[in-house]
């Protein structure tokens, strides 16, 4: 898994992909699923994400995100969530 950066890559062209991190903000980690400040930490609250502390700073780490993404359902087109 990687994050699209939002920016405009090299001459103009497609953003630049970053690679790959072990540790996400809490920010990073609602872009990245596309989710609010408050859905992020209901998720952490009801376990279904973990995350750790450097100092005052939280992070989630990367397999943690991984992990949280493979245990998703499959959606099927055309059926409601």
């Amino acid at each position: 898994m990687s994050i699209v950066s939002p920016g405009i890559g090299h001459n103009g062209g497609p953003p630049l992909r970053e690679p790959l991190r072990e540790l996400y903000s809490p920010k990073d980690v609602e872009h990245i699923l596309s989710i609010s400040h408050a859905q992020l930490y209901r998720l952490l609250g009801e376990g279904r994400l973990t995350a750790v502390k450097i100092g005052r700073s939280s992070f989630i780490t990367r397999a943690c995100l991984e992990q949280f993404i493979a245990s998703l359902p499959v959606a099927k087109i055309g059926e409601a969530a």
